[in-house]
């Protein structure tokens, strides 16, 4: 029976995860190298929001521009009437990239647009924020319950380490089992066996000549096995491999 393996409720797991994935959608944008920090929490303030298929982004609007002026490695004026739009739109075409790369991640799908409502919207979110160093924009991700759930698969997948198959023998070699030899079956009364002695004969209904069934644990199983004498000793040899079926389910 398979089971479902998650590892343990760890933020830096999930933190590890999304940079791996947005560290080089970033790069697309910015010329100049520089790491993102991604922590956890919320926005201090109310921003402008887009809806995702995972949850949602959010930036504070006149942080906008700001992001744009960072993709453009700080050529702009954020005080021109003309660069303004421009760098704003620059600033919405990064979130929006960026909300494509984790729907993607997570195998979600491409939304039908940047506002777009989510297909499910689970509560409470995990709030993390995302900026990049020495710049001056935070943009918030809200995961929802699902998304979660994803990406804590997504994380499984990279940590686990399963060990190496190993055949059922080896795997269960070290099992004890009874093995046992059934030589035959005598019929006694209850008299009878009060007065049996040390010394006395009991006489089976086998034959020592014939092939003897085996058990292991007690139930009868294929295979068979041969009387014979050794000194004092009384032995068997096997004539024919021991078969365990698998007990149907």
């Amino acid at each position: 029976m398979a089971s479902l393996w998650l590892p343990a409720a760890n933020d830096e797991d999930l933190v590890r995860s999304l940079r791996a994935f947005l560290t080089p959608i970033l790069a697309d944008w910015f010329s100049k190298p520089g790491p993102i920090e991604i922590m956890a929490g919320r926005l201090p303030g109310r921003g402008k929001s887009y809806a995702r298929r995972f949850g949602e982004l959010t930036l504070m609007e006149s942080e906008l521009p700001v992001l744009g002026r960072s993709v453009c490695n700080g050529v702009g004026d954020l005080n021109n009437l003309a660069d303004l739009p421009v760098l704003q739109l620059l600033g919405e075409k990064v979130i929006h990239e960026i909300g494509g790369a984790i729907e993607a991640e997570l195998a979600l799908g491409n939304a039908a647009g940047v506002n777009a409502a989510p297909a499910s919207r689970s509560s409470p979110d995990v709030q993390y924020r995302l900026r990049r160093a020495g710049d001056s924009w935070t943009i918030a991700i809200a995961l929802n319950a699902d998304a979660v759930t994803l990406l804590r698969k997504k994380v499984a997948g990279k940590n686990r380490r399963l060990p190496p198959p190993v055949p059922l023998v080896e795997a269960i070699g070290d099992v004890c089992v009874a093995l046992g030899g059934h030589l035959g079956h005598a019929h006694l009364s209850a008299r009878e066996i009060s007065t049996l002695a040390e010394g006395d004969l009991i006489v089976l209904d086998g034959i020592v000549a014939d092939p003897v069934d085996i058990t292991v644990n007690d139930r009868p199983k294929a295979g068979k096995v041969r009387v014979a004498r050794s000194g004092d000793m009384l032995k068997v040899t096997l004539t024919a491999p021991v078969r365990i079926e698998r007990k149907p389910s």
